[in-house]
């Protein structure tokens, strides 16, 4: 211990992060081109994660009040940003008005000062095991971890509360919220999820709905469930990309989702590259901290924008992890939810890798087909070389990829029903032409062409 008074969980540390401090920066995340904001939970807890909630209905006085959050969704609208809370119902926290283990909300709590409550009108919530000798082992948890009781999803009640008439979901809604993220999704029924899909639905109509899972979602997102996941699929096979591997291994799990999910969960996929889960892209492509050489920080910024690159030339709604624009790095939790490294107050942002997000994001934005185009097979998968097409009306977009270090030149046949012979460099303006239905180009390395056509 250092002295003063912190000890070794990691969930116990807080770095001061706020609402109104996200209110002061909302003209620098519309500047990098933000449309969504994803936050992760935002309600009382006594933990720095907030997944161990404490109050469905209340904002933390760590990051501020309930005004706040609508204050937050208020400006956000005004600059064209929608808010996305995120929470679990998979579980509470132990120390929560529900279970209140530590009798700290009055004695209602269905495990209130460590007892079991049969008269809390929460006892249903949760699953109890009376014989247990173990006080951490009394009742079911998330995984073995006391501090979060798993909640009985089945409980008439406890689906009542999270989106019944007036209940959490139509609360959050009402003060701004665009819709929600909602944790560890594969350990909810299905049948849990179909009922909470209509209620936010008929309360919200355009409110958007994002499991959080890790493999295949096409179950939740037939229509009855979700419109998206975090797309972990896509990070795995990008980043093992970007890293220097196969291009024809990871392109196999992109392909493989493009088959098996609907074209509009598809083209709604949350990819994302970096989280609060795991390490940032930028350390796993050998960035580690303040001693890595110079040229090893160099080479993996460039791969982190080979894989950013990938992202806003692929369909999906990619996610940038704040601060990995301007090159914060951190292994695994906590030091990837490490604080944005503000200048004014000691950070050293790159603020020329901020540039070339920004041109990347602007890419995108400025090219619809890039958003909406349809995607077909690739035009061709090498060894280091990713080529595809893209078609929205009469524009025709041919995107191309590099993970080597050298530039590459490649050969494609165009795809039937293209009718362009000149495209033009979207990133770096001149043109390329195409010979009967062939196009050569050259791919730059560690990074990408964009080729529009009409």
């Amino acid at each position: 211990h250092t002295g003063d008074r912190s000890d070794d969980i990691y969930c116990n540390d807080f770095f001061g992060g706020d609402i109104p401090g996200i209110i002061e920066k909302l003209d620098y995340i519309a500047a990098l081109g933000a449309n969504t904001l994803y936050i992760n939970p935002l309600f009382k807890a006594p933990s720095n994660h907030k997944y161990d909630t404490a109050d469905y209905t209340q904002i933390d006085p760590h990051f501020g009040t309930n005004a706040d959050f609508t204050r937050l969704c208020a400006e956000a609208a005004k600059r064209g940003i929608r808010v996305i809370p995120d929470t679990s119902v998979n579980h509470t926290g132990s120390e929560s008005i529900y279970f209140d283990r530590y009798g700290n909300y009055g004695g209602n709590g269905a495990f209130s000062n460590g007892r079991i409550n049969p008269s809390s009108p929460y006892f249903d919530w949760y699953t109890f095991y009376p014989d247990s000798r173990n006080p951490n082992r009394l009742y079911k948890t998330w995984l073995g971890a006391d501090s979060l009781p798993e909640v009985n999803k089945a409980s008439p009640s406890f689906r009542k509360f999270i989106y019944g008439e007036g209940g959490v979901m139509e609360q959050w809604l009402d003060r701004g919220a665009s819709g929600w993220r909602m944790d560890v999704a594969p350990w909810v029924p299905d049948d849990f999820w179909r009922e909470w899909r209509k209620a936010v639905k008929g309360h919200r109509p355009d409110a958007l709905t994002v499991a959080e899972t890790w493999f295949d979602a096409s179950k939740f997102l037939l229509g009855d469930e979700f419109d998206s996941t975090m797309n972990y699929i896509f990070r795995g096979a990008v980043l093992d990309y970007a890293k220097g591997g196969s291009a024809t291994t990871a392109y196999r799990s992109l392909e493989y989702m493009r088959e098996v999910y609907p074209q509009q969960a598809l083209f709604a996929l949350m990819n994302l590259l970096s989280s609060h889960d795991v390490p940032r892209s930028v350390y796993l492509f050998g960035y580690k901290d303040d001693k890595t050489p110079a040229a090893a920080v160099r080479e993996a910024k460039q791969r982190l924008l080979l894989a950013v690159f990938f992202q806003m030339t692929y369909p999906g709604s990619p996610m940038i992890y704040y601060g990995d624009e301007v090159g914060l790095t951190g292994a695994d939790d906590p030091y990837d939810r490490a604080g944005y490294p503000w200048a004014d107050l000691g950070g050293k942002p790159d603020d020329v890798l901020l540039g070339e997000f920004k041109r990347l994001v602007k890419l995108r934005a400025e090219n619809p087909i890039l958003r909406r185009g349809s995607l077909e097979a690739p035009l061709l998968v090498s060894d280091h070389v990713i080529v595809l097409a893209r078609h929205l009306g009469d524009t025709w977009a041919i995107t191309a990829s590099n993970n080597g270090l050298s530039p590459q030149t490649v050969t494609v046949t165009l795809p039937d029903g293209c009718p362009a012979s000149t495209f033009t460099d979207a990133l770096n303006g001149g043109s390329d032409s195409a010979s009967g239905r062939t196009l050569t180009l050259v791919v730059p390395p560690l990074f990408g062409s964009v080729l529009i056509g009409r």
